[in-house]
């Protein structure tokens, strides 16, 4: 009896989680570039770039996507693929790793949009905004 109801306590479980499941909808570690673009906006000269030793500053795999900006007040922007939010979904969730390789300067601000349907400017839809501290 007590593996019956131990059998069906781990299948309601099972169902529970199942139900609970988070799906991944789009994720990155930069180990490729495919469907990434970068823009320089403020055309300095300086863009976004793909770095291996991520390790050092706690990225698993170690690529990064970096910035040089402590000499600069950079306005660069990455663009991200097309991805469809499934219908009907209600709980949506984003995350995301900043780090900074100066301990002296790293007051850099950030920000992350959200463009729907390809309609208007890609920076009309603000979601967040950050200053690492």
């Amino acid at each position: 009896m007590k593996q019956i109801v131990l059998f069906y306590v781990f299948v309601l479980l099972t169902c529970f989680s199942a139900i609970q499941a988070q799906n991944t909808i789009w994720s990155n570690n930069f180990e490729s570039l495919s469907g990434i673009s970068a823009q320089d906006l403020d055309g300095d000269g300086f863009n976004w770039f793909q770095n291996s030793d991520g390790t050092l500053m706690g990225f698993s795999p170690g690529r990064y996507l970096g910035s040089y900006s402590l000499n600069t007040s950079p306005d660069n922007a990455l663009e991200c693929p097309v991805f469809s939010i499934p219908a009907g979904a209600s709980d949506l969730s984003f995350s995301l790793r900043v780090a900074s390789s100066s301990q002296t300067s790293y007051a850099e601000s950030f920000a992350v949009y959200i463009q729907e349907d390809g309609t208007g400017s890609m920076f009309d839809n603000e979601i967040y905004q950050g200053t690492l501290n």
